[in-house]
């Protein structure tokens, strides 16, 4: 038998000085050796993330649910995760409020079909409220999403009233947010906001229209802004002879044809660039064009937005997908494939977007979306714009 003696003399630490209390230091060659051990939380993750893993693919599937944004921008994105962890992906995607309504009525029903919700704050703040969502810090494994350093302003982004469910991604610096006809107008011409009241575009506008919910979130941007405010909301749809649509892709036409001069509040113009180039004579006034009132950065909607329902069909195969799709690889992939936003990640280059999706250095952007305010913002101005629509209604009848 090996005695303590013959044991410390084996060690090679017979000469150890005692630290008091008859205590010895611990050997160097111990202390090393510990600490060549891999961290508790590093093989803890990688264990996780195995487990998910192999629980996914027993799973077999993923279900996701959004706004059209999202099949028309994302579409190889999802079968590429699929191939990636050996899953079907199923993906439903008509508008975001059409694909909330159905989430929640089936929930009544007891029936739980989704995973993942991409889509808009508004619709996010309805599901929330009725407990249709999970933290989605809840099922975050990867340290690299984790870790806040990694993001923009060294934080994740949120857009719900509580900060905890509507995780936001990406967005674009914007300017005016107009599409115009350039052989009706000089674009140059409008440095403000306030310029479209300019007697000389009367009757020349059109309109996404304000009472639908999905449209409170740009509504809210202006509303909110101390430059413009409500004042000059009710003064663009009183006094400039506007006409507004439900359809913002026929506004978009309108103005593409030259019927209409300026589109306003017609959702993302990301989908005008291709037809701009094609030869169209129309210019999106991105961040090319800043508006005296302020540089915002906008990335709203299903392209921009993620959430996690509650009680999915499908967890395991969820937990993939969210650290997925919020990891440098994944973000990256999105880039790739959709060039109008720039992830919030930091550590992913941003050469491969367009120009104008590019965070500019040296500007202080407004990001309305992950600014608490901005949820009271856009409740008021939903109000406020409903209002104003009955408002403009009777104006229309009254020509």
């Amino acid at each position: 038998m090996v005695t303590r003696k013959e044991t410390r003399e084996i060690a090679g630490v017979n000469n150890v000085r005692p630290l008091g209390c008859g205590r010895r230091f611990w050997p160097l060659a111990t202390l090393v050796f510990l600490l060549m051990l891999p961290a508790p939380g590093a093989a803890d993750w990688k264990t996780q993330w195995e487990e998910t893993i192999k629980a996914a693919r027993a799973e077999s599937s993923i279900s996701i649910a959004g706004g059209g944004e999202i099949r028309r921008s994302f579409r190889p994105l999802f079968p590429e995760f699929g191939k990636k962890y050996g899953l079907k992906t199923t993906v439903s995607a008509t508008r975001g409020g059409q694909e909330a309504n159905r989430i929640l009525a089936e929930k009544r029903a007891g029936v739980n079909s989704v995973d993942v919700f991409m889509g808009g704050v508004t619709n996010g703040e309805v599901l929330m409220r009725e407990g249709a969502l999970d933290l989605v810090a809840g099922d975050f494994i990867l340290p690299e999403v984790k870790d806040q350093s990694l993001w923009w302003n060294g934080k994740h982004h949120y857009g719900d009233s509580r900060r905890k469910y509507v995780f936001l991604y990406s967005a674009s610096p914007r300017g005016a947010g107009l599409l115009v006809n350039t052989n009706m107008v000089n674009p140059k011409e409008i440095t403000s906001m306030w310029d479209l009241l300019d007697p000389k575009y009367h009757g020349k506008i059109v309109s996404g229209y304000l009472g639908r919910e999905g449209q409170a979130g740009s509504v809210a941007e202006y509303y909110g802004n101390p430059k413009l405010g409500p004042k000059w909301i009710e003064r663009m749809f009183m006094e400039t002879g506007i006409t507004m649509l439900d359809d913002t892709r026929t506004a978009k036409d309108w103005v593409i044809t030259g019927k209409k001069a300026i589109a306003i509040f017609v959702g993302t113009t990301d989908d005008m660039y291709e037809i701009k180039e094609a030869g169209a004579p129309i210019e999106i006034m991105d961040y090319r064009f800043p508006m005296k009132e302020g540089n915002i950065l906008a990335g709203g909607g299903s392209a921009s937005m993620i959430m996690l329902i509650s009680n999915p069909p499908n967890p395991n195969a969820r937990k993939l997908f969210i650290n997925w799709w919020l990891s440098r690889e994944g973000q990256l992939a999105i880039q790739k494939e959709y060039r109008q936003r720039q992830s919030f990640r930091v550590d992913i280059p941003n050469d491969m977007l367009r120009p104008e999706a590019r965070f500019q250095k040296g500007v202080d952007y407004i990001y309305p979306q992950s600014d608490p305010a901005y949820v009271n913002a856009r409740k008021e101005a939903l109000q406020f714009t409903r209002e104003l629509t009955k408002k403009w209604r009777a104006l229309q009848q009254k020509k």
